[in-house]
């Protein structure tokens, strides 16, 4: 998206849009109004309607979260958008996301356009889509035999002893990738997925010259490949076949779909012979065990749930980390509380989770401040709905910015301070019955969406965070390289940085 936001401006400026007045933010009244008078920022088709002003406003700030979130102060909390010939709506407003979740209904219509691109290329090979389609008996049939081994609370504490070998192995090797975490993060991701997913450690993390396989090093970053080119293309349809976007796309998901087989062979070998490498049956095994699925039927989910749950985990981990390096004196109080609990080398256990609030509100506020997406969440009406003093007619697809919420002083106090005690328990208490309260809505809390259509994996990749995390706090001392490098946000996918700090590493 960068590349080819980049070339749009330099289209529009030749032809004298630069500096004109792009934007119009009409005197709202009393009454409803009509979906035609929504403000937002002026459309230039030939650039991708509002691709344009993004990056008008991405060169003067270098942060998309920034540039998402000013849209709110130009144009109120409700603002149309145009992406790549989309029409958009993007709230901003607390009260009207939780009134479009609340009205959603069993079936929520989720904006699939969003996944256009995964859906036509698996489509294009013959594979069904079901996970990923339209919310319907038939998907939510398959999202409930997925969940059950997954969702509840007590579901993720029986994966624990899964997780430390992939753990201990990934603090060993951290200070090998104090450089590269980007390519730290996927490695990390995959090691401790595929652990819970399937009871197979790949040691992706220890890399080829120690001993780790070249096709399963190139899964994560296949992954990691397809799904950054998604971004772009689900913003800019006029993105084609030629596009480096569509051929990044097709080259990481044709290899993920290609190998994922490998994989699933490797499990149902080691289910028939009901043998596996720990006593601890993996998430997959225990699908298969219930066998309310057949393993062919099963196939497509495996593969999407794989490559999901690397990407999206290692971003939110990668923002976790940077935010310690940034933030050193958080970082203290945090090993501090992790070392009085666990001491230095001991494994986290079920018991320590509820001993930990430092690091679960640590968790919380580098959600608050670097988001996986600057607005990711979205829902298409299936019925008329007033929204902000708007009339929003069926079909419209609406976007949530639940960073900005989480980042307006109205609700939060000094938003650009990375500050873990907003969200103890008795800070949280405090707010209760205020209009700060807001803040502490699962709506708007959990990084991986919420309702019906959330990450099925959110509770394992959140549990797969905290164990990593106390592990690398408590073995080492982290550092921003650059302390005083500015950190650049773009956009893919999720968002991220570019190019992503490097890291100074003390062994402890």
């Amino acid at each position: 998206m960068l590349r080819f936001a980049r070339q749009s401006l330099k289209y529009v400026r030749s032809r004298r849009f630069f500096g004109t007045a792009m934007h119009t933010k009409p005197q709202l009244t009393e009454e409803t109004k009509a979906y035609s008078s929504i403000p937002g920022p002026k459309i230039v088709p030939e650039a991708g309607g509002t691709i344009y002003d993004i990056m008008q406003r991405f060169e003067e700030s270098y942060n998309m979260y920034e540039v998402f979130d000013s849209y709110r102060n130009d144009f109120g909390d409700v603002v149309k958008h145009n992406m790549g010939g989309k029409e958009q709506v993007w709230i901003y407003d607390p009260n009207d996301i939780k009134k479009i979740f609340q009205r959603e209904g069993q079936f929520p219509k989720v904006s699939v356009t969003n996944l256009w691109p995964i859906i036509q290329h698996l489509k294009r090979r013959g594979l069904p889509t079901t996970l990923l389609g339209e919310s319907n008996e038939k998907q939510q049939a398959l999202r409930r035999v997925l969940q059950k081994e997954i969702t509840t609370p007590r579901a993720p504490m029986t994966y624990l002893p899964l997780l430390h070998e992939p753990v201990n192995h990934i603090s060993e090797n951290f200070p090998h990738y104090a450089e590269d975490l980007g390519e730290f993060s996927p490695l990390a991701a995959m090691d401790m997925f595929f652990s819970v997913m399937i009871g197979f450690n790949p040691k992706s993390i220890v890399g080829i010259e120690r001993g780790a396989l070249e096709k399963d090093i190139e899964f994560a970053n296949s992954a990691r490949l397809f799904l950054g080119a998604l971004g772009p293309m689900i913003r800019d349809y006029r993105l084609g076949e030629d596009s480096e976007e569509f051929k990044n796309f097709t080259k990481g998901f044709d290899y993920v779909l290609d190998n994922a087989d490998g994989y699933f062979q490797y499990l149902t070998e080691k289910h028939k012979k009901g043998v596996y490498e720990h006593e601890v049956r993996p998430y997959f095994a225990r699908i298969l065990d219930a066998a309310e699925i057949p393993p062919e039927e099963l196939m497509p989910s495996f593969t999407q749930l794989l490559a999901a749950g690397i990407d999206t985990t290692s971003v939110v981990m990668q923002n976790l980390l940077i935010n310690l390096a940034r933030n050193t004196d958080v970082q203290q109080e945090l090993r501090e509380e992790l070392y009085s609990v666990m001491g230095k080398d001991g494994d986290m256990q079920e018991e320590h989770f509820k001993q930990i609030p430092f690091l679960n509100a640590t968790m919380r506020e580098s959600h608050r401040i670097t988001p996986p997406g600057t607005a990711t969440t979205s829902r298409t009406m299936t019925e008329g709905i007033q929204i902000g003093g708007y009339d929003i007619p069926v079909d419209v697809e609406v976007m949530f910015n639940m960073r900005a919420i989480q980042n307006d002083p109205k609700y939060v106090e000094d938003p650009h301070v990375f500050n873990p005690h907003r969200w103890l328990p008795d800070a949280v208490s405090k707010r209760k019955g205020t209009e700060s309260e807001i803040i502490d809505s699962p709506i708007i809390r959990h990084p991986f969406g919420f309702g019906p259509r959330m990450c099925l994996g959110y509770r394992i990749a959140e549990l797969e965070i905290r164990m990593m995390t106390s592990k690398i706090i408590r073995d080492y001392e982290i550092e921003l390289k650059d302390p005083d490098a500015p950190i650049v946000y773009i956009q893919e996918l999720f968002a991220r940085q570019d190019p992503i700090p490097q890291l100074k590493v003390k062994k402890i």
